[in-house]
């Protein structure tokens, strides 16, 4: 069996604008490719009167990877893991065609004036070529 190797992307991303629900694509993710990791490090935090979430997913689900993590209750440098669908019983998302992960963004309630910054982190595997 040949070893495949997993191939870390990441990057920081952080609300436009805070009272503002938004959708950000932050990768695009080629057919042949499976994401098999994801995660949020929390750098700052929303204010803590906000009700605001950040969910990572794709545009079959849109919290697929993070369900709806919780941007004012976060410290900075805690982490919220991928507890959705696609990780918890698949063992990844194999794409047979390409698109996008996102990062979606919502304000429920009352936004604050801290705008919440997230760190992310997708692990890829290329199963086949495309």
């Amino acid at each position: 069996m040949a070893r495949q190797t997993i191939v870390r992307r990441s990057g920081i991303w952080e609300p436009a604008v805070t009272a503002t629900a938004e959708t950000k694509q932050i990768l695009a993710v080629q057919a042949g490719w499976r994401v098999v990791h994801a995660s949020f490090r929390h750098d700052t935090a929303a204010a803590a009167t906000t009700d605001s979430t950040a969910e990572l997913g794709d545009g079959d689900d849109t919290d697929g990877y993070i369900a709806a993590a919780d941007l004012e209750l976060r410290t900075a440098g805690t982490y919220s893991n991928g507890a959705g669908a696609y990780l918890a019983t698949a063992g990844g998302k194999l794409y047979s065609v390409a698109d996008t992960l996102d990062i979606k963004y919502t304000v429920p309630t009352a936004a604050g004036a801290v705008r919440p910054k997230i760190h992310w982190t997708v692990g890829l595997v290329q199963e086949w070529p495309h």
